[in-house]
């Protein structure tokens, strides 16, 4: 598919199928024709799942740099920070998810574990 659109759409679809890594690919193909956002948020949520925080950071704070207020980014970049030791960056991200969207997925849960 020429269309970034269509690009993150298959990726969802090969990710259904377990085909992770093809839908990695196709998420970097979303980013390359224009920095898709979700394509962004879903390519970082793989690393992390994949445990491959550095390249999720890459991808994350690269996403969150063109949309700082993505809560799928933010959430996601919070949980690679936590996972790095980076407590103050991850209760930064976690909060700033909760205030543009309070109790998004476990949000709360992970500001309760850090509490600052």
């Amino acid at each position: 598919p020429r269309y970034a659109t269509s690009r993150n759409n298959l990726a969802v679809i090969l990710e259904a199928q377990g085909k992770t890594k093809q839908a990695m690919l196709e998420y970097q193909n979303a980013i390359k024709l224009n920095n898709y956002i979700l394509a962004y948020g879903n390519l970082g949520r793989l690393y992390v799942q994949a445990k491959q925080f550095q390249k999720a950071q890459r991808v994350l704070e690269k996403g969150q740099m063109l949309y700082p207020l993505d809560a799928e980014i933010n959430y996601h970049l919070g949980i690679v920070y936590l996972s790095q030791g980076k407590e103050f960056q991850a209760n930064e991200k976690f909060q700033e998810v909760s205030e543009a969207l309070p109790h998004y997925r476990d949000v709360d849960q992970y500001l309760k574990q850090l509490a600052f």
